[in-house]
């Protein structure tokens, strides 16, 4: 994994102003796990302009996802894996990520799942 960018994506959940519930198909959860992880989370932007990348292959292609890895500074997580606490360290902490129990607030209330609902209905409508 690879750290190219200096801020979070426009789209990062791990954001403040995030889509309250939009995690595509995974779980809050799922997601804090994998970028607390020792192997870190991918930018889901990045992964997905690679799609056609093999499995293997797609660690060393994908950039670190910067707001799991200010999250973590945040929350106070600190990696075994040297490469992922290097990329922590410069991040740093970043104005407007949410620490962990925030992310959870935003992405699993009842209001996350409604307004991802209703988003989802309204881009369905022809």
């Amino acid at each position: 994994m690879k750290l190219r960018r200096k801020k979070p994506c426009k789209e990062c959940p791990f954001q403040k102003g995030a889509i309250p519930g939009w995690l595509g198909p995974w779980t809050a959860q799922t997601i804090v796990q994998q970028a607390h992880s020792e192997s870190g989370l991918a930018c889901h932007v990045d992964a997905a302009a690679k799609k056609d990348v093999p499995d293997d292959e797609l660690y060393d292609t994908v950039h670190a996802c910067v707001g799991s890895l200010a999250n973590a500074n945040i929350s106070c997580k600190r990696y075994a894996n040297p490469e992922l606490n290097a990329y922590a360290k410069k991040v740093g902490v970043i104005e407007g990520i949410m620490d962990v129990r925030e992310f959870f607030q935003r992405h699993t209330s009842r209001l996350a799942v409604f307004l991802n609902t209703e988003k989802i209905n309204k881009r369905r409508k022809p």
